[in-house]
């Protein structure tokens, strides 16, 4: 039997070293790439009933990311702005990596559910919001609870939840050491947890992180296309202004390719984000990059060592962007 298999191989070792080295391609190493990715034009992805024309572009920068497998890993030794990191650099804890994924997506549906309702109602338009989800997207590892990531809080103590603030306040009104029974939505399905209230800094706590989505309404009605492969909440303020544009008289582009980063935040802030390196480097063809004021050192940092041909504009608050592009 061993002679018969040595022999195999020796006939055959062009083809087991071809399947080897196929076999090593497509393993995954404990590795994410990040490398310059390009602009999504939000212009074309938003569809609002009897819109107004844009002249211009507002496109949402991103980052293209890869898993490190063998060819990947070698490209990013070589090419210039592939950086490698370290799956725990990027992964929230007590997730894994396709949790990690899931969570990103969740973001960038708050994102936007969020960059609606600001700019309809900064437009002075018509939104009725009919339902909030508290969406869990981190456990502290201190807390005394048996609620996971993606869980849905829906009740404390047999008491309905709305906004995350509804969670805040009742919580607030208990002591450490108080137990509570939180029913939660886990893969469609209601379950029974429970959590320890304990004390930070003077606060009572339970230990988890929430995001909120919404149900509403919108008049008029609109529409907002992504792809499966797009995540995270780093086009809130660019989505914001997208929409707003498409919703009032006077256009905000003047014809410019506009291109941009940040959260957004539900009074109106406009909040850091990571990877501008490779957001700027994607942004080709734009004539503005606006960015939050807490990215603003490494943005000109990156546009003086790359000498890019680009206008970049901190701004702390969606009014801030609006104004600074109605007056430029």
């Amino acid at each position: 039997m061993v002679k018969k298999l040595t022999t195999f191989i020796k006939n055959n070792m062009d083809f087991i070293i071809i399947l080897l080295v196929i076999g090593l391609c497509f393993i995954k190493f404990d590795y994410v790439i990040y490398s310059p990715g390009g602009k999504v034009d939000l212009t074309e992805r938003i569809k609002i009933d009897g819109e107004y024309k844009t002249a211009g572009k507002l496109n949402m920068a991103f980052v293209t990311m890869r898993d490190a497998t063998l060819p990947t890993a070698i490209a990013a030794l070589i090419i210039p702005n592939w950086d490698m990191y370290p799956n725990e650099e990027v992964v929230y804890s007590d997730t894994t990596y396709e949790e990690t994924l899931e969570i990103d997506r969740l973001s960038m549906k708050a994102s936007q559910d969020l960059s609606t309702i600001m700019a309809y109602k900064k437009a002075g338009k018509k939104i009725d919001i009919s339902g909030y989800h508290s969406n869990v997207i981190f456990v502290t590892e201190d807390a005394q609870t048996d609620i996971k990531p993606l869980d849905e809080i829906i009740r404390i103590n047999g008491n309905e939840m709305g906004e995350f603030s509804d969670i805040g306040d009742y919580i607030s009104l208990l002591n450490p050491g108080d137990k509570v029974e939180i029913d939660v939505l886990r893969d469609g399905k209601e379950k029974k947890c429970s959590a320890v209230i304990y004390d930070v800094d003077g606060a009572s706590k339970i230990g988890v992180g929430i995001l909120m989505t919404y149900d509403f309404k919108t008049d008029p009605e609109i529409k907002i296309e992504s792809k499966k492969s797009e995540s995270g909440a780093s086009g809130g303020l660019m989505t914001t202004l997208a929409i707003y544009n498409k919703l009032t008289k006077e256009d905000i582009t003047k014809g410019r390719d506009i291109m941009g980063t940040g959260t957004i935040q539900k009074d109106g802030t406009v909040g850091e984000i990571d990877g501008v390196k490779y957001k700027l480097l994607g942004s080709k063809g734009s004539d503005i990059f606006l960015c939050p004021k807490e990215n603003e050192a490494e943005a000109l940092r990156v546009k003086k060592k790359f000498k890019l041909d680009i206008e970049i504009k901190a701004v702390g608050t969606l009014d801030e962007a609006i104004e600074y592009l109605n007056a430029n």
